[in-house]
């Protein structure tokens, strides 16, 4: 069953007329994803929200003619389908040893950036698991760090910063946001997240 952030999510998305819709993927069955994890990582793999993510969309999928921020999920940052995982494991930024680290990068900023889930919390936490940040350029942080608590957490702010209009089209209709609203947002939603701290100094 997808889950209810996820269609509150595509409504407000569709509500303002935010472009990715049109780039989003059609979800894939929870065997695929299942088997994706299992053949990747070697981890045995049962059903939790990741499974839910991807049945509600598989990523988006990306043009290199149209600009980039067309297709942000939200501000930032890209929704990744499994074979653009895929690219980013054998293609990529395999310095960060995402497999090693059962890291499973499902969100990036097109340019070295990555949102990523540890598979193990994912098995013991489900929706519990937290949500990591890593960058091969800003210098601000080494390694993966805590950005939102749990994935709960990830998809409530994300929700937040669009109801609240932190989150906008600008006069180009490209997705754009209030940083300093986000964060304080961001933070308060995740206050034990080193890296909205950082960004608030």
């Amino acid at each position: 069953m997808i889950n209810s952030y996820f269609i509150q999510l595509e409504s407000i998305l569709s509500k303002n007329n935010v472009p990715v819709l049109n780039f989003l993927n059609s979800g894939i069955e929870q065997d695929q994803i299942q088997k994706f994890v299992q053949d990747n990582y070697k981890i045995s793999f049962h059903n939790t929200f990741l499974s839910d993510l991807y049945l509600w969309h598989n990523g988006t999928t990306v043009s290199m003619i149209k600009p980039a921020r067309l297709f942000d999920l939200f501000p930032g940052y890209i929704f990744q389908s499994i074979n653009d995982i895929l690219t980013t494991f054998h293609h990529g930024d395999d310095v960060f040893k995402f497999i090693d680290s059962k890291m499973f990068p499902f969100f990036t900023s097109g340019h070295s950036d990555y949102l990523t889930l540890n598979l193990h919390e994912v098995l013991e936490r489900n929706l519990m698991a937290s949500v990591y940040y890593i960058s091969a350029g800003d210098t601000n942080f080494r390694g993966f760090v805590k950005i939102y608590e749990n994935f709960n957490q990830m998809l409530i702010t994300v929700i937040d910063c669009y109801v609240k209009g932190y989150y906008f089209l600008d006069d180009d209709g490209i997705l754009d946001d209030d940083s300093i609203e986000v964060a304080n947002l961001s933070f308060a939603n995740n206050p034990l997240s080193p890296y909205w701290k950082r960004m608030l100094e």
